[in-house]
């Protein structure tokens, strides 16, 4: 049976390099990247994508859940208010039969977010500069809200090492009692 695991949190939390050694200590595992809020049509088109994976035999290792980055990130970045409530978040985490979720927090204090090169993506990291305090408040409660109905695993992933991150994730994840 497969597992699927989603590696989330805030902007520069180390999400993207957990979800890298997750894949490195299973190579055979399919793994999604999902760039964060986009447009209505760009968000299903991810869903309808990961979707298909979750579908296969493979184990899937998702960097960012679309529905998740929609609901803490959408509102902010478009200014309309959230594309989807939290129980479409909890409805599509389900289609998707999503094993674990791993919650990559951190002190905001020690959060260091930084552009990259383009301008589109320099205008996002001002927002959530910006919005920090709230985005990590918006994280906190759907994640609350979560724990209700999945395996949410909680780990500093800036203070302490991926691979090791990576190891116990692995571990508790292939190894716990079904």
């Amino acid at each position: 049976m497969s597992k699927n695991i989603v590696v989330e949190g805030l902007d520069g939390t180390g999400k993207s390099t957990l979800a890298s050694a997750l894949h490195q200590n299973n190579p055979s595992a399919l793994k999604f990247v999902s760039e964060g809020p986009a447009t209505p049509n760009e968000f299903w088109r991810r869903n309808a994508i990961l979707r298909e994976l979750c579908e296969s035999k493979s184990d899937v290792i998702c960097d960012r859940h679309p529905a998740i980055s929609e609901h803490v990130y959408g509102d902010i970045c478009r200014n309309t208010g959230p594309l989807i409530r939290s129980h479409l978040v909890i409805a599509l985490l389900e289609e998707h039969s999503i094993d674990r979720i791993v919650y990559c927090r951190s002190r905001l204090s020690t959060l260091k977010i930084e552009a990259r090169d383009d301008d589109s993506d320099r205008e996002m990291t001002e927002l959530v500069k910006k919005n920090l305090m709230f985005l990590h408040f918006r994280y906190e409660a759907l994640m609350a809200l979560l724990k209700e109905r999945f395996e949410v695993m909680e780990i500093d992933a800036l203070h302490t090492d991926p691979n090791k991150n990576a190891k116990l994730t692995t571990h508790s994840l292939y190894h716990s009692n079904d």
